[in-house]
């Protein structure tokens, strides 16, 4: 990746894996601005919210119209007021509006640099970096952590989100067809659905890499949980960001501040001891949710993609 310090920034990968973990930090710098999720169809209009027929949505030459000028709001900071009204209900809603205008028109004048921070984009993220030109980032978990947080959440996916998009069937999911297939007929277990969704979200994120290679940050979250503010330095180095030491500092206290509400929603309260710094719990958090038997099924079940990212040992 050349260094292009004033592009936007597109930060994507599976949803539960550590990328808005990494959207703070980043922005924690104080020159870099986050821009949450616009095609998760419950973000706000204001906000720029495109409400995409699909969740992964695939946005490519072909729809691309569609999107493109929202986006490019979105990259400007500009917040559609009058959407964002007529999607008014009651006080809550009038509230926000409150607190996200000023935020916006804030971003715009002191020229922050915009991260998208999105999920659903993972599977267009070579559409934003073609016709957005955007600097792409892509976070990547570990399998097993994956459907464990699926699980944790009770995270349910209807996978005919994927097989009513005959381009995005056609392109990357080929191989997939009959499982997506079977899927879409009855719901799986959560565990089964965890397996199949990361199978079919990082096979997508292994072509980037075998067609993007170096011009493209793919980033494991838990090269970031073990290493530390040096990942974290190196990640925004690569990004064109460079540090004064009073920014160092203040990433270096958002790293290492505990987050007891995290901690407490996972269970883990009584294990943040144990840990040099509290991210570091994540690194274990399959071996910490599963049994043995899931962890060997997930392993089993993810078998031929997750040596693409991850070796024996990480399991």
């Amino acid at each position: 990746m050349s260094d292009r310090s004033k592009n936007p920034i597109l930060l994507t990968g599976a949803h539960r894996s550590g990328k808005t973990y990494f959207a703070k930090a980043i922005c924690s710098t104080g020159t870099v601005a986050r821009i949450p999720e616009p095609l998760n169809r419950r973000t706000r209009p204001g906000l720029g919210g495109l409400r995409p027929t699909y969740t992964f949505h695939l946005i490519n030459h072909r729809n691309g119209s569609l999107f493109e000028s929202q986006l490019q709001d979105s990259l400007r900071y500009k917040y559609h007021l009058a959407k964002e009204l007529k999607a008014c209900i009651g006080f809550k809603d009038y509230l926000r509006i409150v607190r996200d205008l000023p935020i916006s028109v804030f971003h715009r004048l002191t020229s922050k640099r915009p991260l998208i921070d999105d999920p659903f984009a993972v599977i267009s993220a070579d559409w934003f970096h073609t016709q957005l030109g955007m600097d792409v980032v892509i976070m990547i978990r570990h399998p097993a952590s994956f459907v464990a947080s699926i699980i944790s959440q009770r995270y349910r996916f209807d996978f005919n989100n994927f097989l009513a998009q005959n381009d995005l069937m056609e392109e990357h999911l080929q191989g997939f067809a009959d499982e997506i297939r079977e899927f879409s007929l009855c719901e799986k277990p959560l565990i089964e659905q965890g397996i199949l969704l990361w199978r079919v979200l990082y096979s997508i994120v292994a072509k980037y890499q075998q067609n993007y290679g170096s011009r493209w940050l793919f980033i494991r979250f838990e090269d970031l949980a073990t290493h530390g503010e040096p990942a974290f330095l190196s990640a925004f180095e690569t990004l064109g960001l460079t540090l004064t030491p009073a920014q160092k500092n203040t990433l270096a206290r958002f790293i290492n501040a505990p987050n007891h509400h995290e901690a407490k929603r996972e269970g883990f309260t009584d294990l943040m001891g144990q840990f040099a710094r509290p991210i570091e719990m994540q690194v274990k958090y399959f071996n910490l949710k599963l049994k043995e038997d899931e962890i060997s099924h997930i392993r089993a079940g993810t078998g031929d993609v997750w040596p693409l990212f991850y070796s024996a040992n990480d399991w």
